[in-house]
């Protein structure tokens, strides 16, 4: 026997009334958060602060008159799921945008990155210098670090990193660069040590911004240790002289090749003690690599290239013909 249940009259229609009123709220709730309701107004930033819960996101973006029902917009997150999957940082937020695109926005990670680069032969201190004065980095630098630990590259990050977390990314692909180079190093080297390897790419580096004098420059110097003679590179004493905090602002002078320093390679033989900057990659590669040649001296012939000499006779002439383009150069400035 079958029974037939039945619902009063009144109790079906407040039933009907109720999932008519519920289909309602939801394609109401459907249509504000898939739609704009920013007519007209400019797109903005807005930042989500790490840690902040999802009322607060939703409260901060109603106060900015990004959005204007936060328990909506939580309530809508929480019933996609992505309440947890918000990540912190910095957002640019377009007047079309709909509460559901807000949010898809937050969720995907899109924020505003930012680009800081490490030129090839910045001192470390210079490059510290630089971190801090980005207004959008946290976390202030005291400790400079080492020399030749830092890989010239440009770096991208987002408002609110920290500045060690920057820091620690040179760091660590500078040590896996020299580690892989220094592997593959020619079983004759001069060089006894990843510190000299470092310290002489430094050199380099800051001798020639030309790609192609690389491992020339880096040829005479090495031909030189083996040799026992005195580098006599400018740039040691210069770093002797700043200690790498600032560029010298002058020509050098005899007076400062005889400065007494650890860095001037006038006065000690060898390498001096740390490198003199953050050499980049190709500087590097030109220490492993460097021109098979029997040459022992260079130098300038012009703004950005060198003439290079195997013996003194020839290097004088060199000079000399220096010393007349660059008294040239001066008479043609001081007109």
């Amino acid at each position: 026997m079958w029974l037939r249940l039945t619902l009063p009259k009144g109790l079906f229609i407040a039933a009907f009334f109720c999932a008519l009123l519920l289909g309602a709220s939801a394609a109401y709730l459907g249509y504000w958060f898939s739609s704009s309701h920013r007519v007209d107004a400019p797109g903005e930033t807005f930042v989500v602060h790490q840690g902040w819960p999802l009322q607060t996101i939703a409260n901060e973006l109603e106060a900015k008159s990004i959005i204007f029902h936060p328990r909506f917009f939580s309530l809508m997150a929480r019933l996609f799921g992505d309440a947890t999957r918000i990540h912190a940082g910095e957002y640019v937020l377009s007047a079309d945008m709909s509460p559901a695109a807000i949010l898809k926005k937050f969720t995907d990670g899109d924020v505003i990155l930012y680009r800081v680069t490490l030129p090839e032969g910045m001192t470390s201190a210079q490059f510290v210098d630089v971190l801090n004065g980005i207004p959008e980095l946290e976390g202030k630098i005291t400790d400079v670090p080492a020399e030749g630990t830092l890989m010239p590259e440009t770096y991208t990050f987002q408002r609110g990193m920290l500045r060690s977390t920057i820091l620690e990314e040179v760091q660590g692909k500078m040590s896996l660069l020299v580690d892989k180079l220094w592997e593959s190093r020619p079983a004759d080297t001069i060089l006894k040590s990843k510190m000299d390897f470092i310290t002489l790419a430094s050199i380099v580096e800051k001798e020639t911004a030309a790609a192609a004098e690389r491992p020339l420059i880096a040829a005479v110097f090495l031909n030189r240790l083996k040799l026992g003679m005195p580098l006599q590179a400018d740039p040691t004493v210069v770093y002797g002289l700043t200690k790498g905090k600032c560029s010298l602002g002058k020509r050098l002078l005899k007076s400062d090749l005889q400065t007494p320093s650890p860095y001037n390679t006038y006065l000690n033989p060898g390498l001096p003690p740390r490198p003199i900057a953050n050499p980049g990659k190709e500087a590097l590669q030109a220490v492993m690599n460097p021109a098979p040649v029997n040459y022992l001296y260079f130098v300038a012939n012009g703004p950005h290239s060198h003439v290079f000499a195997s013996n003194l006779a020839e290097h004088n002439k060199n000079h000399s013909n220096w010393r007349r383009i660059r008294s040239k150069q001066d008479a043609t400035s001081d007109k």
